[in-house]
């Protein structure tokens, strides 16, 4: 679906996915398939599914640039700056540049 950009088969999939990682409890292909589902969410005018993927994925085990890149997608769907000031608490990567950045242009 990604390859071909058939956005709806990319959400439906991704969704279900989703779904049974939330049934069985493994969470196998996370970090990953969540940025997939909220990026595809949110362009399909799914905004408040995106963001409860993301907020999902904050309270999972995951590194230290992908919760950077949640925040950041996080700020973008919310406008809440206080995502970015989380970020740039993190150790340092991409993302927390980016957030950085982000932050300085809202103030």
């Amino acid at each position: 679906a990604q390859n071909t950009n058939n956005k709806l088969l990319l959400y439906t999939y991704a969704k279900k996915i989703l779904q049974l990682q939330q049934k069985y409890k493994t969470f196998i292909q996370s970090p990953y398939i969540d940025f997939v589902f909220a990026k595809v969410a949110q362009k399909l005018n799914k905004k408040q599914e995106a963001i409860q993927a993301l907020k999902h994925l904050l309270k999972m085990n995951i590194s230290q640039d992908n919760l950077a890149r949640a925040y950041y997608m996080l700020t973008s769907l919310t406008n809440n700056k206080k995502y970015l000031n989380k970020c740039i608490k993190l150790k340092p990567s991409t993302w927390q540049s980016l957030c950085k950045d982000a932050l300085e242009v809202l103030k």
